[in-house]
C-alpha cells in the first residue's frame, strides 16, 4: 500500500494541523489517544479524514468512548430512631420549633433557626447528628453545644 500523507494544508476552524494534532498528544500511530477522543469530531474538522496521525485512510471515524455512568441517587436522610433531647423532643419536635429546611431538603440546606443554635450541641444530644432537619447528613457536623456552633446556620426565619 502507499504510504498515508497528511492532506495538504489542512487546518481545522481552529487553525489545527496535522503536526499539531499529534504534537499536542491528540493523534497517534493512527488512532486518537484516551480522553481525547472528542478531538475527532466534524466541530474540529473531523482530523481522522486528513491527518496520517489520526487514522486518515482507515475509511471511518474512531469509535467514541462510552458515556460516563449515571451518577448515584442522592441518599435520602433518616432521623436516628427514638432519638430525643434530654427535655423530651425528637426530631418532629425539633422541627417545629427550632429547625428548618431553606430550598430543598438536602442535609446542606437544613438547620437550627438562627437564634435557635443553643438548641444544638452535645449539651442537647446533637440533635444535628440524628434529625435531618437539624443538618444530620451535613458535612460538617456542630461540636459543640451553645452559641459556638462548627456550621453556621444559614436560615434568618424564626419559628
Amino acid at each position: 500500500p502507499a504510504p498515508c500523507v497528511d492532506t495538504p494544508h489542512w487546518r481545522n476552524h481552529y487553525g489545527a494541523t496535522c503536526s499539531l494534532y499529534e504534537a499536542e498528544g491528540h493523534c497517534r500511530d493512527g488512532a486518537f489517544l484516551p480522553a481525547h477522543e472528542y478531538t475527532a469530531a466534524a466541530e474540529f474538522g473531523s482530523p481522522w479524514k486528513h491527518c496520517c496521525a489520526c487514522g486518515k485512510g482507515r475509511g471511518s471515524p474512531p469509535p467514541l468512548p462510552p458515556p460516563p455512568p449515571p451518577p448515584p441517587p442522592p441518599q435520602r436522610c433518616t432521623d436516628t430512631p427514638g432519638w430525643r433531647n434530654p427535655f423530651g423532643k425528637d426530631c418532629a419536635e425539633m422541627a417545629a420549633e427550632h429547625c428548618r429546611c431553606a430550598g430543598g431538603f438536602r442535609p446542606e440546606d437544613c438547620g437550627f433557626v438562627v437564634g435557635h443554635e443553643w438548641t444544638g450541641g452535645v449539651t442537647y444530644l446533637s440533635p444535628e447528628l440524628h434529625c435531618c432537619i437539624c443538618g444530620k447528613g451535613r458535612l460538617r457536623p456542630v461540636l459543640q453545644g451553645g452559641a459556638t456552633l462548627a456550621v453556621a446556620p444559614r436560615h434568618s426565619s424564626r419559628g
